[in-house]
């Protein structure tokens, strides 16, 4: 992400009197004024977020790393009680993670800008975002390719499964973990791609076993064709959310999302590198992967795999294999019975 300003701890230790619960400072100034940066007698780091007593706000003891809770502070010198202000508070509880602090805080203050949108809410959302990735040092930026395929991926779950499927659905999604292929149910197993070539329909196979068919049931393999473009409406910021949202009432299912998604590559601390990122859809097919699909597997061989081959990554185009095409839009008929009920893993 662009680097955010540096807020000015040093400044604030300086800046300590006997007797004060918190000395104080906003946080960004450059972005807004509705953050400030906080140290407590103690020289813990916190946010202050001021907040109406009209908004509701519910403290958050989910998260690692940090608590955030409801606190009244009035400012130096005021010392009629009804002079109290309400904030929310935001506190750093590791030190080691100083780092994701300050962009957790810089994120947060970037929503702020928005006068429109309650300030309980805006801190909810990022809090919500982080939670799961909090204690966890930011991964490099993925590649342009490792965000085409997560794209790809959420793409899928948002919607050639949540609009027709349980959103227990997603538990099939194993890609992330290192599964044969990205999606596994106990009779079907989907393998999904995605590509910015503009050349055909061109997609990259990781391995001999990649498009390999499962032990039970069939194999599909889901192709979507972007094109990535400044004025085009989706990035892989809008699928997170919007994914998240759809199981944001069930507990298991976010955190398993959440896990699925850091294990992938991805951190909130790069969320501004991401949302600049957009991408068209151009065009988005389903195939059954049989037959004449071009493909790789231990049958290609007649005489048993190469020695000495270590690893095989190949391309394929699946332009010309039309026949091959079990749906262009998703459609719940498709993945009936196996995805829903108990045919659930």
């Amino acid at each position: 992400m662009s680097s955010p300003e540096r807020v000015e701890w040093e400044r604030l230790e300086s800046d300590i009197q006997g007797g004060e619960i918190y000395v104080a400072r906003i946080a960004f100034p450059e972005a807004t004024d509705q953050i400030l940066a906080a140290l407590d007698s103690s020289g813990r780091r916190h946010f202050l977020v001021a907040i109406p007593n009209s908004e509701d706000f519910q403290t958050d003891s989910r998260s690692r790393g940090i608590s955030v809770t409801a606190a009244e502070l009035r400012t130096r010198g005021e010392r009629d009680s009804q002079a109290l202000h309400r904030y929310i508070d935001i506190t750093l509880r590791d030190d080691s993670e100083r780092e994701l602090f300050d962009i957790l805080g810089y994120q947060l203050a970037n929503i702020l800008r928005d006068e429109k949108l309650p300030r309980s809410r805006a801190v909810r959302s990022v809090i919500e975002r982080w939670r799961h990735f909090w204690g966890n040092a930011p991964a490099d930026v993925m590649t342009r390719e490792e965000v085409v395929g997560l794209f790809s991926e959420l793409w899928f779950i948002n919607h050639w499964l949540f609009p027709f499927f349980p959103k227990i659905s997603v538990m099939g999604w194993k890609g992330p973990y290192g599964a044969r292929h990205d999606f596994e149910w106990k009779n079907l197993s989907i393998e999904v791609k995605g590509t910015t070539n503009t050349e055909g329909r061109k997609h990259w196979i990781n391995g001999i076993e990649q498009l390999s068919p499962p032990e039970k049931g069939k194999l599909y393999l889901f192709s979507l064709k972007l094109r990535e473009e400044e004025g085009a409406e989706n990035s892989l910021i809008d699928m997170i959310k919007s994914c998240l949202d759809a199981v944001s009432d069930d507990v298991e299912l976010e955190d398993y999302m959440e896990s699925a998604l850091s294990v992938a590559g991805y951190s909130p601390a790069h969320d501004d590198t991401y949302s600049r990122i957009k991408f068209g859809v151009i065009d988005e097919a389903l195939y059954e992967v049989t037959g004449s699909f071009p493909r790789i597997t231990r049958d290609s061989f007649t005489h048993g795999e190469p020695e000495g081959v270590e690893k095989l990554v190949y391309e394929i185009n699946l332009e010309g294999y039309s026949d091959l095409i079990v749906s262009r839009k998703p459609q719940k008929g498709i993945f009936e019975p196996v995805i829903t009920g108990d045919f659930l893993r």
